[in-house]
């Protein structure tokens, strides 16, 4: 088997591989809705710290920049809703449990917020919505993260 060379296919696929985790990450913290705990031990730095150390143990011991940037997905979802808008109590996220169960909220009020009553008349146009804004903002973010990646 030839090795991978730097661009080419084999790279390519694990480039896709790691943003497809890192994407599965970064929304992961969203599947507290299940059992109704929405933003409060999975939207933390604790949780943050463990998927770290989860990630570091469980996949690759040897591999600690992956840990740390499976961690920061994690965590960047945490920061975001942190930055967003929230209209449902309780208020913000569990940011910093295990050390504080406050919840915390900035005032910057950059996204919109996401309802969590599905019977609400709007709810799916308002939830088009908040996407597109997400999508505006952070949008230029990705690309220029691609396009250094790839310089």
């Amino acid at each position: 088997m030839a090795a991978a060379r730097p661009g080419g296919v084999a790279a390519s696929q694990s480039a896709w591989r790691a943003g497809t985790i890192f994407g599965l990450l970064g929304i992961a913290p969203d599947l507290d809705f299940l059992v109704g705990a929405h933003s409060s031990y999975t939207h933390s730095l604790g949780a943050t710290i463990l998927v770290g150390l989860a990630a570091w143990a469980l996949f690759t011991p040897r591999s600690v920049p992956f840990a740390l940037a499976c961690a920061a997905a994690w965590g960047s979802h945490l920061l975001l809703d942190w930055l967003g808008t929230d209209g449902s109590v309780p208020i913000g996220v569990m940011a910093l449990w295990p050390f504080d169960d406050g919840y915390y909220l900035s005032s910057a009020g950059w996204f919109l917020p996401i309802h969590r009553d599905f019977a609400q008349p709007g709810i799916v146009a308002h939830t088009f919505r908040a996407i597109a804004w997400e999508l505006l903002l952070l949008g230029p973010i990705a690309a220029a993260a691609v396009w250094f990646r790839r310089r």
